[in-house]
């Protein structure tokens, strides 16, 4: 066909109507033409063929782009160089090889050898640095890609699709920028090389039906650029932590695993898990922040966990085929627009869905992607209770959807035509046969065909949107259904069918379900039609249609005006250059109700206390609330008129008190509550007064027993049973709906119940008060009112396997170090476990589980375990599993002993078969948290116990920023030395104030202390050497280091015996905060007083202080580097790694602002945290315009925004308790104030403005905050004259109000620390002094010598402290009627003044004598 040219340059060849289906080319003529730079022979028509013939010796070496499909020949011709070929295209060719040895590809950017089903070796294409592309798909016989591919430094598409004989890939370099690769029905692929993790820019990795492939390296995980992951089909996957390590991976959207059961790795085989649980897919916090999508369907999932309903854009989530009874809350998913339940066959009730939906993405590939379009699938779940509120909540959800994507097409459409490709098409399906009354006019269903009036469209003006559907229908699974006759319908009147087809896996059980669907009016066009037609079709696995029989339906055109309120109020117009607004939805305002607040509780309980209390709190802050005091007679059912003043109320309380459940009348309270909620978007709080939220939730203890009698009671009546076991089902529900919601929980001791009422009043009172505000987010997430741990430790084990040996040394070693540990000893444990037990580990922070060879074998160890677990996913307890004597894989499988144990459970539980598999559960995802292994006669126990320890105390109590710490300690242990023991060495930590110097020394001290003979750490050197002279530091050195209570002066080391017990002693100083050189001399002494191998530790801010006292190596610690500073204010201002990217610019600004220093940062998270955006905007905006120093400047706004009581407790702590025991200040301030502070110590912690250190016991806990924060915050109390200040602590200022009488009635505390080494010192006085300080309600004076006692005392005392009270008897006028604390240790009083003070002092709580003559 081809006349010899040779200056032909371009060929493109394309099949149209001028050529015959087949045609035959001679090629010859391409041989000669040696100016070709372009070669297209490219055809899509089937139809069409061409038939090559000839010989291709020779190609043009001018050739740039090559595309040839159906290639004829086995490879290129051999004299063919490529050397400026830029697009080599050779889809479906007959290619074997393309060349032999090494071609220059230079200039080679894309590769396409797709189709090529005899290729069986790729060429050396390692000179292909430019190469971008390379498509191999459905290449069935290529074994092995090469090596040289990753030498292509460009490559950023790799499809191997289909390369089923492919065995392995090459091992990934990390300068590779490979962004997309498909591995696809890659059958024969096993592992992939771990180096894949180095494809730092990898967004999508397909693997999806590699059925082969059994491993997948955990550095996949930890890619940050991931955006889309498809493991559907791989049905020999064994990552049992498969989700959770993928926390990495921040902008992943897409994640698929459809019909992938995970599996685990077993010495002999591999164990499929269709029947196991499989509960542990994802961890409990919040990861995946940009997820879109997520397919975890046919998974085996028994446990949803609540981390999925947080991640908050997602948009489609694919749950069906899995065995789970409930759902987590799905109400913040507020971009959801798709959900997909069926074949859930245990689902019991249909969680609450968004209330809400958001706007979603401009580009949403979602919609694109789903040929079943958006909406709620739920069906074949013959378990699904109340399935009349799952209709209205799937209908309601379904409008909102339909409402939002009409809003948004007006939006880009300001004329208000509409953009077709903005209205998806919306469809649910669920159980059911009533239709919702939004409906109006419904009929009887012929055949799979609705018939849609095209009259009424004929009427139909501009203004109509689209129409809705409800279709009531039935799928015979055993009928056929034949195809559509086509002539016949060509006979029809013209019509416009619209065809519905659903795949086999939505072939429902032959039951009544509800088809709900809206199409947009740009999905058809009726004008050229008589009728309207919509053809509903479900077909098989082989293509053939089933017979759906229609038995009713109803539709509605749907106008504008109908979405109206969702236009004007759900979205709001986009500003230029900015996302959109949140939605804003109003809640009705209170001129529609009659009460504000409707209160629900169980008369009995708590009528005439709790409720009658918090009931008056309300109408005394006027706030109308509707109590069902003797109004109305109560029975078994609620009365309309109680119906009414429910529709009628705002604000619903619950107080769930222990005997709610016992009364149907509040069960049914209850339950008609929420369906107010769910109807009408209000508030709910639930208050869990001294009961447990999870019995409540999952129907144990008196809930359980309530609800038990209920049906006992149903079933003796037998008279209308289905209709009460229904109602039994729905309190179950409500009561489980309630559980999660979250709430306010007392418990008993948790403090005074008037200061629990406050806050409740305090919340309703700004919700209700508010003219407009969100209400959508329910459960409302309100704060816990949970208190601090209790223990920081619970030990669970078998009792006789381990507790008078590894377990009994285990409790010693964490308890002489302070770790308050709970351990039940009692080794006559019964079968059930205790509410004791069970209250003991909720109220851990970390439970340390010893599974030894006989723990299987105790029911009571099991439900310790089960219990455990729980608290992990609902309160992020730490669990510690201790392989004891046991290999951790027969506890995941349940082989050996323990297998043997829970066949014995299985006998006995034969009833029971639920409590079985939760046990099973539980050793299962144990057995794959990170734990400790110990083999007998691999070490000494006491190394393990050790190594627990450590890992406990650093969980305990952790550095207060531990980013970037852990480089900086392994800098300063390799400085110390550790293992050198030829010396005494001394290292100085320096650095600015604030950047970490302390905490520093304090984290490498708790790492290497038990490297030494004896340790000591002495904080604020600078402060007590002040206070208490240096003597006083030295007799607290010498005392630790020898161990002795009576060292009274450090002289004595000048003695023989006492040097000599030094030098054999290995010690580690830490001396903090040194600020004077002749300090440090005398304080540590000379380098000879101890062992070799001592360190000396000190940290200042001078570093010229350590040059004159000859310390020669020295760390400077610097300010946190840009990362690290992001991070601790990421953590702490967010508290989860992952937060809103509308956030990222600020964050920068802040760290820039704080200068990158912690102290600065946790002061300034603590501040914005909980703060909206506009709100950071505004507050750094301040902060930046000052010209005061960034701490001053933060703490100033922070100290202006506390309440009264948070600022008055911050100074009583700043000016006078800091450092004192956390006990003995709260002791101090409740008795001043007259009501528990803890709140107020907690809030303040909370900010980062002082801070708890832990000692040995939780008694010896001590309150403290930084000097820069406290220098600060005194200076709020420095501002008047001593005499006018509210409190005194400084010893001048003390001197000066008593020695000249200046003292006035605003004084109300006087804290004074006399130093050690003045005690000789006598303060000269008259003893008259506090005749002015009438309200005077704390004085606190120790080691002071006074030359006279006082001649008057204020009966305003409440703690009154006095060390060495300097006369016998207490002025004879003083009768403190509030006086709670009275200590006077080393005092004068006389045992006839003590007898009187004891008939005196009515009220005293704690009263501390020890007298010379008492």
């Amino acid at each position: 066909m081809f006349k010899a040219a040779k200056n032909v340059e371009a060929i493109v060849l394309k099949e149209n109507s001028y050529f015959l289906p087949t045609m035959t080319m001679m090629v010859d003529a391409l041989s000669t033409m040696s100016s070709l730079k372009l070669l297209k022979f490219q055809y899509w028509n089937v139809g069409f063929e061409i038939n090559f013939s000839g010989t291709l010796a020779k190609l043009s070496n001018e050739l740039g782009y090559l595309v040839w499909e159906k290639y004829p020949f086995e490879c290129l011709p051999p004299s063919f160089e490529p050397d400026k070929l830029v697009e080599l295209i050779l889809p479906h060719s007959n290619i074997k090889q393309l060349w032999e040895g090494t071609k220059p590809l230079r200039n080679l950017r894309r590769l396409d050898l797709s189709g090529s089903k005899n290729l069986i070796k790729m060429p050396y294409i390692g000179d292909a640095l430019y190469l971008e592309g390379l498509d191999l798909k459905g290449c069935i016989q290529l074994e092995d890609i090469g090596l040289s591919i990753v030498l292509s430094q460009k490559l950023t598409y790799l499809n191997l699709r289909n390369c089923k004989s492919l065995i392995k890939l090459p091992r990934f370099g990390e300068d590779l920028i490979l962004k997309n690769l498909d591995l696809e029905g890659c059958q024969k692929l096993r592992h992939i090389d771990p180096s894949i993790g180095l494809l730092k820019k990898l967004g999508r990795l397909n693997l999806t039906n590699c059925k082969n492939l059994v491993s997948f390296p955990n550095s996949i995980l930890r890619l940050n650029s991931l955006e889309c992951l498809d493991l559907s089909g791989c049905s020999k996957l064994y990552n049992s932590q498969l989700l959770y390590e993928l926390r990495d991976a921040e902008q992943l959207k897409k994640i698929d695993i459809d019909g992938a059961p995970i599996h685990f790795q077993s010495t002999s085989s591999y164990s499929r898990v269709r029947k196991k649980s499989v509960s542990w897919l994802m961890p409990s916090s919040p990861i995946f922040p940009w997820m879109r999508q997520l397919d975890l369907s046919f998974c085996n999932l028994v446990e949803i966990p609540d981390a999925i309903g947080i991640i908050c854009f997602l948009e489609r989530l694919d749950l069906s085929g899995n065995n789970f009874a409930t759902l987590p809350n799905l109400k913040k998913l507020s971009k959801l627009v798709c959900l997909k339940l069926q074949h859930c066959k245990r689902l019991k009730y249909l969680p609450d869905l968004p209330s809400r939906t958001d706007q979603p993405w401009e580009k949403w590939s979602s919609v694109e992607e789903d040929e079943y379009g958006l909406g709620l699938n739920i069906f074949n779940c013959p378990e699904l209770v109340e399935r009349d509120c799952c209709t209205n909540n799937c209908f309601s959800w379904m409008m909102q959807i339909v409402q939002l994507f009409t809003a948004i097409s007006f939006l880009h459409h300001p004329s208000g035509h509409l953009k077709p490709q903005w209205v998806p098409f919306i469809s649910s399906i669920i159980p059911g046969s009533e239709m919702p009354r939004w409906f109006d006019e419904q009929h009887l269903g012929m055949g799979n065909v609705i018939n849609i009036d095209r009259s009424h469209f004929m009427q139909l003006d501009d203004n109509w949107i689209g129409i809705a559907c409800c279709v009531i229908f039935v799928v015979h699974k055993e009928r056929r259904m034949p195809p559509p006759d086509m002539e016949q319908r060509k006979k029809e009147r013209p019509s416009l069918y619209i065809p519905v087809l659903f795949r086999e896996d939505l072939v429902t059980d032959e039951s009544d379900h509800l088809w709900l669907f809206y199409y947009p009016r740009s999905h058809f066009d009726v004008s050229n039609f008589d009728e309207l037609k919509v053809e509903s079709r479900f077909r098989d696995l082989y293509g053939q249609d089933l017979d759906v029989e229609v038995k009713k339906y109803a539709y509605r055109w749907v106008y504008k005006h109908d979405l109206e309120p969702s236009l004007r109020t759900g979205i709001r117009k986009r500003k230029r250059g900015t996302d959109y607004e949140d939605v804003i939805k109003d809640v009705p305002s209170s001129s529609s109700f009659t009460n504000d607040v409707f209160l629900s509780f169980r008369g009995e309980d708590t009528r005439y206390s709790f409720t009658g209390n918090l009931c008056r709190a309300l109408h005394d802050s006027e706030i109308h609330t509707f109590v069902d005091d003797e109004e109305l007679q109560r029975g078994d059912e609620i009365m309309s008129e109680l119906e009414k003043k429910i529709e009628n109320s705002r604000f619903f309380i619950i107080v769930l008190s222990q005997n709610y459940a016992s009364s149907s009348f509040c069960l049914n309270v209850l339950a008609y509550i929420l369906e107010c909620v769910k109807r009408k978007r209000l508030l709910v709080l639930p208050i869990f007064y001294k009961v447990d939220p999870s019995n409540i939730r999952y129907h144990r203890g008196s809930f359980g027993e309530a609800l038990a009698n209920h049906e006992t009671k149903f079933k003796a009546k037998m008279d209308g049973l289905e209709h009460n076991m229904e109602k039994l089902e729905k309190w179950k529900m409500a009561l489980h709906e309630t559980a999660n919601i979250s709430g306010y929980h007392f418990k008993q001791g948790d403090g005074y119940e008037y200061e629990f009422i406050t806050r409740i009043v305090e919340l309703v009172s700004s919700k209700i008060k508010q003219d407009a505000f969100h209400v959508g987010d329910y459960p409302v997430g309100l704060e816990s009112y949970s208190e601090a741990f209790n223990y920081d430790v619970f030990l669970s084990f078998r009792g006789s396997d381990t507790l008078h040996g590894f377990t009994g040394y285990l409790y010693k070693a964490l308890h002489d170090i302070g770790i308050h540990t709970f351990i039940d000893e009692d080794l006559k444990r019964g079968e059930e476990i205790t509410q004791e037990i069970v209250q003991a580990i909720e109220e851990s922070r970390i439970a340390i589980i010893v599974l030894s060879i006989n723990y299987a074998s105790s029911s009571f160890c099991l439900d310790e375990l089960a219990t455990i677990l729980d608290c992990l996913k609902r309160k992020r307890l730490l669990v510690l599993p201790v392989f004891y004597n046991v290999d951790h894989s027969q506890v995941r499988l349940q082989e050996g002993s323990y297998g043997e144990a829970l066949v014995k459970h299985e006998e006995s539980l034969k009833h029971s078969m639920e409590k079985l598999e939760k046990w099973k559960m539980a050793l299962h995802q144990v057995a794959n948290l990170s734990d400790f292994k110990i083999k007998h006669g691999a070490r000494y126990e006491y190394d393990f116990i050790g190594e627990i320890v450590e890992w406990v105390s650093s969980k305990i109590n952790p550095a207060h920023y531990p980013v970037g710490l852990r480089s900086k300690v392994l800098e300063v242990r390799k400085l110390l030395d550790v293992g050198r023991d030829d010396g005494v060495y001394r290292l100085g930590i320096h650095g600015i104030d604030g950047v970490g110097k302390s905490t520093l020394a304090r984290e490498v001290y708790n790492k290497i202390s038990d490297h030494f003979d004896a340790s000591c750490f002495i904080e604020n050197v600078r402060e007590k050497s002040k206070k208490h002279g240096l003597r006083h530091l030295q007799n607290i050195i010498l005392s630790k280091i020898l161990g002795e209570k009576d060292i009274t002066s450090a002289q004595q080391v000048s003695s023989k015996v006492q040097r000599h017990r030094l030098q054999q002693k290995k010690v580690l100083m830490v001396l903090d905060d040194v600020d004077k050189p002749e300090k440090l001399q005398e304080v540590t002494g000379k380098l000879a007083w101890f062992g070799p191998g001592s360190k000396v530790i000190i940290t200042t801010q001078d570093k010229q202080l350590l040059t004159s006292y000859d310390v020669n190596r020295t760390y400077e610690v610097k300010k946190l580097n840009t990362d690290d500073a992001l991070q601790l204010l990421k953590w702490k201002a967010f508290k989860m790694h992952y937060f809103d990217p509308r956030y990222e610019k600020l964050l920068n600004r802040a760290v820039t602002y704080a200068s990158s220093l912690p102290l600065t940062l946790e002061i300034l998270a603590s501040n914005l945290f909980g703060k909206s955006v506009k709100e950071w905007k505004s507050t750094l905006e301040e902060f930046e315009r000052s010209l005061k120093r960034p701490i001053k400047m933060i703490l100033k706004v922070i100290f202006d925004s506390l309440k009264e009581k948070e600022k008055n407790v911050l100074l009583d702590i700043a000016c006078c308790f800091k450092g004192y025991e956390l006990t003995e200040v709260q002791n101090i301030l409740h008795a001043h104030y007259g009501h528990c502070m803890k709140y107020y110590i907690d809030v303040l912690v909370d900010k980062s403005l002082v801070y708890i250190s832990h000692g040995t016991e939780p008694c010896n806990d001590t309150i403290t905050m930084h000097d820069m924060i406290a220098e600060e915050i005194v200076q709020q109390e420095s501002m008047t004259k001593p005499g006018e200040r509210r409190r005194l602590w400084s010893l001048e200022d003390v001197r000066e109000v008593l020695g000249y009488n200046t003292a006035t009635s605003k004084i109300e505390i006087i804290c004074l620390d006399y130093p050690i080494f003045d005690e000789e010192e006598i303060v000269q006085w008259d003893g008259t002094a506090f005749q002015n300080m009438q309200n005077l309600k704390t004085l606190i004076i120790k080691n002071g010598n006074f030359s006279k006692g006082p001649e008057y005392l204020p009966n305003s005392l409440r703690v009154f402290e006095w060390w060495g009270y300097p006369s016998h008897c207490l002025p004879s006028d003083f009768h403190p009627k509030e006086l709670a604390i009275c200590k006077l240790p080393c005092s004068r009083i006389s045992t006839t003044e003590l007898t009187n003070l004891l008939t005196k002092f009515v009220n005293v709580k704690r009263l501390k004598f020890s007298s010379e003559k008492v």
